[in-house]
């Protein structure tokens, strides 16, 4: 499995997480990062069967808020967050499943100005973005582009994930290289979402490793990955797994010097 899904802290824009082995393990994620266990959670009602095993396997409270022919009714939950002080409500706000409405614009806005007013945050489950058929009408704007304060999660399919590991590989690449420098990256990867490094020759992979997470950077050993002792010590490199590219950037610089 591999993911990464920012911190939704407040102030630093809208948040998005990603995952690729299907939904169910980005709303896990995203439901414990932002509430503790214990606490409710407003859903649609009826909702997708992995939205409330998620919310479950979280350890939170489900309140269930029925949709009519345009999705979650605002009114309904200004007052389950004031009932309940939850932090989180989650939203399938396109072809919900099982129901298939969506959300129009002017309902999105409602219930975001109210999440807003609660100081609650929300889980928008974006699933059917590429799932409109040609004879459907326009689909409403992702939340996450609705709301800029930091109040959206957005969990998206893997069409959107495909451009953004490119776009980290691509980013990898060049600071590995201007980091530890071309030898240590012969080959250059059209996929997947990981570098395999090679270290110079003598290098003690242990040490290395040792070294790298020390300074806040975690590496996967090459010999994990062989059945034999290799000949060149190499690790494994990911670049799905930090939040953000910043982080990415910056966990490799931490690398300099120690090959």
């Amino acid at each position: 499995m591999a993911w990464w899904c920012p911190d939704p802290g407040r102030g630093g824009g809208a948040r998005t997480c990603w995952s690729w082995v299907g939904g169910q393990a980005a709303l896990s994620t995203a439901m414990r990062a932002v509430a503790p266990p214990g606490d409710p959670v407003p859903l649609e009602a009826p909702t997708y069967p992995g939205t409330l095993a998620a919310a479950r396997t979280a350890g939170l409270r489900t309140v269930s808020l029925p949709v009519d022919a345009h999705g979650m009714r605002p009114d309904y939950l200004d007052d389950a967050l004031g009932r309940t002080g939850a932090r989180l409500v989650v939203l399938q706000p396109l072809h919900q499943n099982p129901t298939g409405v969506s959300l129009t614009e002017g309902r999105a806005r409602e219930l975001l100005a109210v999440a807003r007013s609660h100081d609650a945050f929300v889980l928008e489950d974006d699933y059917a973005r590429h799932m409109t058929h040609d004879d459907g009408i326009p689909p409403v704007k992702p939340l996450v582009l609705l709301e800029t304060d930091g109040t959206v999660i957005h969990i998206r399919s893997l069409a959107r994930l495909q451009t953004a590991l490119t776009q980290r590989r691509w980013l990898a690449i060049r600071t590995v290289v201007e980091t530890l420098g071309a030898d240590v990256l012969p080959d250059h990867p059209r996929g997947g979402y990981h570098l395999w490094l090679r270290l110079p020759r003598g290098t003690d992979e242990s040490e290395f490793l040792s070294a790298a997470l020390a300074r806040g950077t975690a590496l996967a050993p090459g010999t994990y990955f062989h059945a034999d002792q290799p000949d060149v010590p190499r690790v494994r490199l990911s670049y799905a797994a930090a939040p953000t590219t910043a982080d990415l950037v910056t966990g490799i610089h931490r690398l300099e010097g120690l090959a």
